[in-house]
């Protein structure tokens, strides 16, 4: 199922951006919770907490990816702590990453076109 257009993801998307989309929903989703951060370690934090609480729900890792709109280098996953750090799968641009994924996934946003998962923590949006 396509919940990239979900009526609570249109809906944030048009009030964050401003820009009406012009996309028809696909109904409706599950809720999209914001949280802002004013620093990449308050940002690591946050996406730690969010992984604990998935988690907690038993939510498999491979369900879940984060995104960034930074290299993986300059992204704010870098500074999660070890035990996350060692779950994560980068994904690339390549052909050489088979979908779906064993793990936690992370990718920037443009080499995660045409791939989909259940839970997306989006982050590095200044």
């Amino acid at each position: 199922m396509n919940c990239r257009n979900t009526d609570p993801i249109v809906l944030q998307t048009k009030l964050v951006t401003g820009a009406d989309l012009s996309n028809q929903s696909t109904g409706p989703g599950p809720e999209v919770t914001i949280q802002y951060y004013s620093s990449q370690a308050q940002a690591a934090s946050i996406i730690e907490m969010a992984l604990e609480e998935l988690q907690e729900q038993q939510c498999p890792s491979e369900h879940i990816t984060i995104l960034s709109t930074k290299t993986y280098m300059q992204s704010s996953v870098k500074m999660l702590n070890n035990t996350w750090m060692k779950k994560i799968r980068v994904i690339s641009g390549s052909a050489e990453n088979p979908w779906p994924p064993s793990s936690l996934t992370w990718a920037q946003i443009q080499d995660f076109k045409g791939f989909e998962n259940r839970y997306i923590i989006l982050t590095d949006i200044d």
